[in-house]
């Protein structure tokens, strides 16, 4: 009656405050509090939340619902030790004003990759409040020039700086001096200076080749790195340019451009596709022939064989995997030719993007990254977390490869028809039956070698090297061991959860290491382990890390027993099988019997899977194969019913006979 007089009177108690303590009414009683009484800075549930406040934030003042609060370490600045970083973020520590709270926990341990990393902590009490608090793990990135260049007289050139990575604090400023037998101003016009990157991860010093009239030797100047604000020195911290009076060859990237962006995916529903040859000459006065005669002719129409670019509807192109092919030759004294090859996938219809999703872990959606190939290394850009032309993703892990900056990373035919990266199955091949590739095999290719030469690539492992690894090469149409010799060699070095130490670092040690997670491997062009076998600026390099194809057998010891007639299941033999490498199938298990009983009066032979390894068929463990003696002291195979998958680490089997 009283609440209705109130109402009467014009006063609802929902939302009324007799107390004036800034709670109404009604939410005070239906929560157990008294509307004539100030009580709002009290705290009934004891959680560290007075009333006034759980009723503003609309909680429960007779409920924990107040997360735990977390205190963070202090931001961490480390410099970047390769694409991934190994950081030790501190430990965090949560505290609860009315319960005990979970150990804190850290949602991406790492390793992280160059740049500003904003980590979360979370903990949680017994209510199940689950409190969050943010640090910044802050990764330096190392800075390289690119590789060294020959240029001609009377040419442009370009000195590239590139990062390994998102820079914390921009600008990045490189100061370089030069020096060298070649002179500023008689050969050149490189003067010691400062560059700086405003954004990204690189940029380049322009230097004019002065052409002069007097015949002269090859002649070299280096830019060296002399100073440097918010990156840091990596291994490759000077460019020597050695300027020429030869013809030098030029070299050709294809691009494929649909509606104004680099992609490797085609969508027929899209319009038209631009293919271009970019040729790049040391030798500004040469002119260039074209030749797209080796591309498949589903993509080619034999007009177009010797122009510089044509279009192409891909709506009139049925989907699948298509190559691309070009042979340049420049009409220097003498000729010189480069050649290049590009494989395009077509499909029906563009792929639809979530704005939600975040598939390569950059920190940007699918839909703002788009299905385009801006680094056309064969990965689109929503699935690849770095676009750089050294830098090629391995699986979707985010295990990353890399080679020296200004030389191109891309997947090898196989890996771009079947996926995105350049991981694969040993099936995609064909089957090295002597060796299983737990951590798969690693297909790509390196682009822009000089004829002849030598590059670097670095792979992380998903598994530690074991002491009998080994790495095995897939050249025509057969597996081989790498070859070591003064151009090939192979190094490894401690690593892990796909962090590896830079290409350049001194960290790895000839040969392949227990223990290790990295490898680098130094491959020539043209050499024993390019798998097309030709010295024309291309290495192609399916391979992986192999273990020899075997299984630890052991015979476990079975208590001698007397068996009575009729007795079913009884263990003859147990069995210990140990599997290190994984993707091993049993399909039959050969025995040979001995001693005076007939072995034909047995009435069956199974094998069972000791499931809990106590040397017992226990209920529920299931029987594999079964068979029969059919001569006295003879061999019995017994086949699997189906192929039966060995796990890693141990099985235990069981040979039983029934009598």
């Amino acid at each position: 009656l009283a609440n209705a007089d109130e109402f009467d009177a014009g006063t609802d108690p929902s939302v009324g405050d007799t107390d004036g303590d800034g709670m109404t009414d009604g939410w005070e009683v239906s929560h157990g509090l008294d509307p004539t009484v100030d009580d709002s800075l009290g705290d009934i549930d004891i959680d560290g939340l007075n009333n006034l406040a759980e009723f503003q934030q609309d909680l429960s003042p007779q409920i924990d619902d107040v997360p735990p609060m977390i205190t963070v370490p202090d931001d961490v600045s480390v410099n970047s030790t390769g694409l991934l970083t190994a950081v030790a973020a501190g430990a965090a520590i949560a505290s609860d004003v009315k319960t005990g709270v979970s150990d804190t926990e850290l949602e991406d341990p790492g390793p992280y990759p160059p740049g500003r990393n904003l980590v979360t902590w979370t903990a949680s009490d017994l209510y199940g409040n689950t409190g969050l608090a943010t640090q910044n793990i802050d990764v330096i990135p190392l800075l390289n020039f690119s590789i060294d260049q020959l240029v001609a007289e009377g040419a442009s050139a370009r000195a590239v700086v590139q990062l390994n990575g998102s820079a914390v604090s921009y600008p990045v400023e490189i100061g370089y001096s030069v020096s060298g037998v070649a002179t500023n101003p008689e050969d050149h016009d490189a003067a010691a200076g400062t560059v700086t990157i405003d954004s990204g991860i690189s940029t380049a010093i322009p230097i004019a080749i002065v052409s002069d009239a007097f015949p002269e030797a090859d002649e070299t100047f280096t830019l060296t790195l002399v100073s440097l604000t918010n990156a840091v020195r990596g291994a490759k911290s000077s460019h020597t340019l050695t300027i020429t009076e030869q013809n030098v060859a030029p070299a050709v990237v294809i691009s494929a451009v649909q509606q104004g962006k680099t992609v490797t995916t085609i969508a027929a529903d899209q319009g038209p596709v631009t293919i271009t040859a970019k040729v790049t000459d040391p030798n500004p006065a040469d002119s260039h022939s074209h030749d797209w005669s080796g591309s498949d002719v589903a993509v080619m129409d034999p007009a177009d064989f010797s122009d510089a670019s044509f279009v192409i509807d891909p709506a009139t192109i049925a989907d699948g995997v298509y190559r691309l092919e070009i042979s340049v030759a420049d009409d220097g004294l003498p000729a010189k030719s480069a050649s290049a090859a590009k494989f395009v996938r077509l499909i029906a219809a563009a792929p639809l993007l979530s704005s939600a999703a975040d598939s390569d872990g950059d920190g940007r959606s699918d839909a703002n990254e788009g299905w385009d190939d801006s680094d056309n290394d064969g990965v689109p850009n929503y699935l690849d977390p770095v676009n750089a032309e050294q830098i090629l993703l391995l699986n979707p892990q985010g295990y990353q490869l890399e080679t020296q900056v200004g030389l191109r990373l891309v997947t090898g035919a196989i890996a771009f028809a079947t996926g995105s990266g350049a991981e694969i199955s040993e099936t995609a091949l064909s089957e090295d039956s002597d060796y299983e590739y737990p951590g798969g095999i690693v297909d790509f290719e390196i682009h822009g070698v000089e004829a002849g030469g030598t590059a670097n690539v670095v792979i992380p492992l998903k598994y530690p090297l074991l002491a009998s690894a080994t790495y095995r090469k897939y050249l025509a149409g057969s597996w081989q061991d790498f070859v070591v010799d003064s151009e090939n060699s192979i190094a490894s070095a401690a690593g892990g959860d796909g962090a590896c130490p830079a290409l350049g670092s001194g960290s790895y040690t000839a040969g392949l290491n227990e223990g290790h997670s990295c490898i680098r491997l130094e491959l020539q062009d043209g050499g024993p382990n390019d798998a097309d076998q030709s010295a024309n600026g291309v290495i192609v390099d399916p391979g992986g890390v192999a273990m020899a194809a075997e299984i630890g057998v052991e015979v476990l010891p079975v208590d001698d027993r007397t068996v009575p007639p009729n007795s079913a299941n009884v263990v003859i033999l147990s069995l210990r099988l140990t599997n290190n490498i994984g993707d091993f199938e049993l399909r039959n298990l050969v025995i040979e019997a001995s001693g005076p009983g007939d072995d034909r009066s047995i009435r069956s032979v199974k094998v069972f899977v000791d499931t809990d390894k106590n040397g017992i068929v226990d209920t529920g463990e299931p029987a594999i194969a079964a068979g029969k003696f059919s001569s006295d002291n003879g061999e019995l195979t017994l086949q699997m019913d189906t192929p039966y998958v060995l796990p890693l680490g141990q099985t235990g089997l069981l040979l039983t006979y029934d009598f």
